[in-house]
């Protein structure tokens, strides 16, 4: 299970989230969908440890993720994963 409780992340200076809070269940398939700039590439990397958490908490299962040494390696083995956000032109 991942459970992300008031959540306010960001980069530097900006904070992109603000207040996210999200469950999703094991075994559950949960996709993130909104506009340019609504957040959703900050949520993927506050999940996996690549961006500045300024507050709230992630937990996956029982593990917090936000009080541990963060990478993107732990993440993906427990099934986190981001696809490519490239477009081609078709000819």
């Amino acid at each position: 299970m991942l459970e992300i409780e008031n959540l306010h992340a960001g980069y530097r200076r900006v904070r992109v989230l603000h207040d996210v809070t999200l469950s999703v269940a094991t075994g559950e398939a949960v996709g993130v969908l909104g506009p340019n700039g609504a957040g959703k590439t900050t949520l993927l990397r506050a999940i996996a440890g690549i961006c500045t958490v300024y507050g709230g908490r992630i937990r996956s299962t029982a593990n917090p993720i936000t009080s541990a040494p963060r990478s993107a390696s732990p993440m993906s083995r427990k099934g986190g994963a981001s696809g490519p956000r490239s477009r081609s032109k078709r000819i």
